[in-house]
């Protein structure tokens, strides 16, 4: 299988794609702490707090949380050596 990245980046080289495909996998790790705050976990999105500091409170803990779930996550799959 074979992949291709579509940038509006001028890449004249395979090494200037590389921190290119870098950015793009730093943006798929933010989706997933993103889809674990929203809906494979916390569900913040259906919170009924309504404060503006409750509701800062609540998602600073569900982040928190989020970025050690999907962390624990990688390192499963990279001891396991699944990509």
């Amino acid at each position: 299988m074979h992949w291709c990245l579509l940038t509006t980046r001028a890449v004249g080289s395979p090494e200037a794609a590389i921190p290119i495909a870098g950015w793009h996998k730093m943006r798929w790790l933010i989706a997933q702490v993103f889809r674990t705050m929203k809906t494979d976990g916390a569900d913040v999105e259906t919170s009924q707090i309504t404060t503006p500091a409750a509701s800062l409170k609540l998602v600073t803990i569900v982040v928190v949380a989020a970025v050690r779930v999907v962390r624990l996550a990688h390192l499963i799959h990279r001891i396991a050596g699944i990509r």
